[in-house]
C-alpha cells in the first residue's frame, strides 16, 4: 500500500505537469503580415522544467507542421534540444525547414531553452537570424515565464523589425 505522503506527492507533480500546458500566442494582423513576409510559418518555445524536462511551452500557428508535431509528440521538445545542441537550421524529415535559437536563463543554475521557428520555402535568413538572435537576448532576462510578458516581448521585436 502507498503511504499517503507519497500519493500526495505524485498528485501534486502530476498536477504541475499538467499545469505546464503549451499556450498559443496572438499577434496583431500588422505584426503577422511581418512574420509571413519574412517566412515564417509557425514558432514555438521551449521552456526546460526541472521535473519534466524540455516542454512546449507557447506557440503561433498551430496548423504548421512544427507545431502541430510538437503538440501531439511531447517527446519532440526533448529531440529538438538536443538538435539545438549540433545546429542552427535543420530540414527535418517531413520536410520542415528550421531555425533553432537557444536561450539560458540563470536560475539556481544555468538553463537551456529553445526558441525553434518553421520556415517557408522563401525565407529571409539574415533577416530572421537576426531577430532570432535578439528576441533570444531578451527571453534570456525573462524572470517569469508568462504569457502575457512573452507575447509583449515578441510583439516589440517584430514591431522593432517592422521600423527597420
Amino acid at each position: 500500500m502507498i503511504s499517503e505522503n507519497l500519493e500526495d506527492k505524485i498528485l501534486e507533480l502530476n498536477k504541475e505537469i499538467y499545469d505546464l500546458g503549451s499556450k498559443p500566442l496572438r499577434f496583431s494582423k500588422q505584426e503577422l503580415n511581418k512574420l509571413n513576409e519574412l517566412g515564417i510559418n509557425g514558432l514555438a518555445i521551449i521552456l526546460f522544467h526541472e521535473k519534466q524536462g524540455p516542454y512546449l511551452a507557447y506557440y503561433y500557428r498551430k496548423n504548421s507542421k512544427l507545431v502541430s508535431d510538437l503538440l501531439k509528440n511531447s517527446a519532440l521538445s526533448v529531440e529538438m534540444s538536443v538538435i539545438a545542441k549540433y545546429a542552427k537550421e535543420v530540414i527535418l524529415k517531413n520536410d520542415s525547414r528550421i531555425m533553432i535559437k537557444e536561450f539560458r536563463i540563470k536560475k539556481e543554475r544555468t538553463i537551456p531553452n529553445f526558441f525553434v521557428i518553421q520556415l517557408k520555402s522563401n525565407y529571409k535568413k539574415a533577416e530572421i537570424r537576426r531577430l532570432l538572435d535578439s528576441i533570444s537576448k531578451r527571453l534570456s532576462k525573462l524572470k517569469d515565464f508568462e504569457k502575457e510578458e512573452v507575447e509583449n516581448l515578441l510583439r516589440d521585436e517584430i514591431r522593432r523589425f517592422l521600423s527597420i
